[in-house]
């Protein structure tokens, strides 16, 4: 038995996360790191700490460029 029906369901869409200033950060910042992080870890200088290190500078950059949103305390 599903309690929201099929109209409901369309009505409703989904709230964005993000703003296109950070799809862009993320866009670029993944594209300079892409063999690292999406290739095989095969060879001498691929390992899985590389790759979570390139991830981690991915995520500290996105984080970095985000400047219009909320801090932990809500405030702007």
């Amino acid at each position: 038995m599903d309690s929201i029906s099929d109209t409901d369901k369309a009505k409703r869409q989904r709230k964005m996360n993000s703003d296109p200033k950070e799809e862009v950060v993320l866009v670029e910042e993944v594209s300079k790191r892409e063999q690292l992080l999406f290739g095989k870890l095969d060879g001498p200088g691929r390992t899985t700490v590389d790759k979570a290190n390139a991830w981690k500078e991915v995520m500290d950059l996105l984080i970095a460029s985000n400047t219009n949103r909320y801090d932990a305390w809500g405030n702007e």
